[in-house]
């Protein structure tokens, strides 16, 4: 095994029982359980929030997208008619 993968893991263990311990301190302490509660309600905020932005922006390429083909049918329709009619 790699150097590189070795310390990875053991980075990965000590932040795990970091997290550990201070999720046994959050639970211990009222004031605790009332951050790690704010935490966790930002958290499921900002997750919403960057859903509703994806979402925002997928509807507004779609949008894009369908107005210039109407803008396109559109042109195209009335080149045709100006056509049929001997128009220039």
């Amino acid at each position: 095994m790699s150097l590189h993968i070795v310390l990875k893991s053991v980075v990965f263990i000590v932040e795990g029982l970091l997290f550990l311990l201070a999720l046994a301190a959050t639970v211990h302490f009222e004031i605790g359980r009332l951050l790690f509660a704010i935490a966790v309600g930002a958290i499921c905020a900002f997750g919403e929030i960057f859903v509703i932005a994806k979402i925002g922006q997928r509807l507004w390429r779609w949008s894009g997208r369908i107005t210039s083909m109407v803008a396109r049918d559109r042109a195209t329709r009335v080149e045709s008619d100006g056509a049929d009619r001997g128009e220039a």
